[in-house]
Parts: structure tokens; C-alpha cells; sequence
């Protein structure tokens, strides 16, 4: 019988997850298989008021999306004002997250 290298007993719990704790495993499967599922059937309009927030969504419209730029009409000035000074690589982030299928390279929010 050979000897026992741990190194590669380590190596292969990384490779394949059967010796591993199903807790371990499920939120990182359950994320993957939603993001897929979301990136193939979901459109930005389903899931803005997750990405910006309930309370914002609904001062806010999606006008289209060309290009790589996404257009935004805002009802409220000062949320206008807000979203204009705010970081929108962080907006776009989590709409990379939520729409992997998405390729927004700017936004652009304009008062309506």
C-alpha cells in the first residue's frame, strides 16, 4: 500500500467537491444557477428596483439601452442630481452581477 500524500488528497477535494460539506457547497451552486437563469431570461427591467432600490425605482425609467449605454429618465430633480454625483461603476457592478449577459459600459440619466 502506498503512502498517503496529502498534498494530493488536497488537491483533489479542490477538484471535486464530493468530500466536501453540501452547506459548503450550495450557496455558491444556488447563485451560479440563479445568475444563469436571470442572465437568459430576465431583463434589466425586472430586476432595476433590486439593483437602485425600492424607494428610487420608482422616480426612475429605463429609456433604452444602445451600445453599451444605458439611458435613465428621473422624475425627481434631486434625485437626478444624486445619481449624476453618485459612482456609476458601482450601478454597474451590480447590474453585471444581476445580468452577466449585459454589457453596460455607461449611464447616462436625464430628467423627464
Amino acid at each position: 500500500m502506498g503512502k498517503f500524500d496529502k498534498q494530493n488528497y488536497v488537491d483533489r477535494m479542490d477538484k471535486y467537491p464530493a468530500g466536501r460539506p453540501v452547506k459548503n457547497l450550495l450557496p455558491s451552486f444556488l447563485k451560479k444557477i440563479q445568475s444563469a437563469q436571470c442572465s437568459r431570461s430576465c431583463s434589466l427591467n425586472d430586476v432595476w428596483s433590486e439593483i437602485i432600490g425600492e424607494k428610487y425605482a420608482q422616480f426612475t425609467k429605463i429609456d433604452k439601452y444602445d451600445n453599451g449605454m444605458l439611458f435613465i429618465s428621473v422624475t425627481s430633480s434631486s434625485l437626478l442630481n444624486m445619481l449624476t454625483m453618485m459612482d456609476k461603476s458601482e450601478l454597474i457592478d451590480r447590474i453585471k452581477e444581476k445580468l452577466t449577459s449585459l454589457q453596460i459600459k455607461n449611464i447616462v440619466f436625464k430628467r423627464l
